[in-house]
């Protein structure tokens, strides 16, 4: 799914310029969200890390071959306010896929697809303030966190466990592939990785344990959740009130990752987050402006007409 970008500028009169300015002192901007970016992860001294996670190589490697059965998590320690939009981006590479010999699958652990690695990583916001981690495996480290939104990205395919678990409800055998991205809706955080609690999902996407980098965006704006990978937007979940699933205004975000009897290096490379206005997806709102009398009435409409031709429109990015 591609849509084309485009920016459209006007020029202004210098009168218009300079009534814009002056009328722009009477307007009130509103509160944005806090931002913040890491190139790397040297000196994480703003992440609170759960689990062995490791950051000697500059990055998050949340989870690495050879841990088995191993749930790990890394948050940013303040919380954002997340009800009026923002914008997140980072980096990551999976890689280094290896499995144990286990007597239940043969002589190598793999999924039904032929798949070895897992179990993949999660993109968290959740409502609990102190320090979390969820379940290892397909819990990817967030199953079992209470008030939270997961967006997994998802290298192992966990069908036969739907079938076979699940607090005694029973699931389509064939709802999952090796390779994919879905959105979770956790209430009480109980098997938090089925697709029950699904809000979203997609397989159409490029190899996520190839070894490469790839780039995810997440942006929320208007009740409506965005996920692009690399450029492209991936994955769009509408009418999504993500204040209610997290139960507050604030949130805590994080990432989570998983292994099990599979195991994979899943590493994040860096992160940026920031409000709408932040990240110039969209123009800063205003407050409206005071109605004047006079003078200053013809001054503040012409100056906030020069203002409203001056700013971006801007649609999202997609590249095919």
């Amino acid at each position: 799914m591609t849509q084309s970008s485009q920016i459209s500028r006007w020029g202004l009169p210098v009168f218009g310029s300079i009534v814009g300015s002056m009328t722009l002192f009477a307007i009130a901007p509103e509160a944005q969200a806090a931002s913040f970016n890491y190139s790397n992860f040297s000196q994480p001294t703003t992440i609170d890390l759960v689990g062995d996670v490791k950051t000697d190589q500059a990055s998050l490697r949340l989870t690495e071959a050879g841990q088995e059965w191993h749930a790990a998590a890394a948050w940013h320690n303040e919380s954002q306010d997340i009800t009026d939009g923002f914008e997140t981006t980072f980096s990551f590479q999976i890689s280094d896929l290896r499995a144990a010999d286990d007597l239940y699958y043969g002589n190598s652990v793999v999924d039904r697809n032929g798949q070895t690695g897992g179990d993949g990583f999660a993109f968290i916001i959740r409502n609990q303030t102190s320090n979390a981690v969820g379940n290892a495996g397909g819990g990817q480290g967030y199953s079992g966190i209470a008030n939270a939104l997961a967006i997994e990205f998802d290298t192992w395919d966990n069908s036969q466990d739907f079938q076979t678990w699940g607090g005694g409800v029973a699931e389509d055998h064939s709802l999952e592939s090796s390779n994919h991205i879905s959105v979770q809706g956790l209430t009480d955080g109980s098997f938090g990785e089925y697709p029950r609690y699904s809000l979203g999902y997609t397989d159409n996407i490029v190899d996520l344990s190839n070894g490469d980098v790839h780039e995810a965006t997440v942006r929320y704006e208007d009740n409506r959740l965005s996920i692009f990978l690399n450029s492209i937007l991936a994955l769009e979940v509408d009418d999504l009130d993500l204040g209610g699933i997290v139960g507050a205004d604030d949130a805590v975000l994080g990432f989570t990752s998983g292994t099990g009897a599979a195991w994979q290096s899943n590493e994040i490379l860096d992160w940026s987050y920031g409000g709408l206005e932040t990240q110039g997806r969209r123009t800063v709102a205003t407050q409206a402006v005071p109605e004047p009398s006079g003078l200053l009435a013809l001054l503040g409409i012409a100056g906030a007409a020069a203002w409203k031709r001056k700013r971006f429109s801007k649609g999202a990015e997609a590249i095919a």
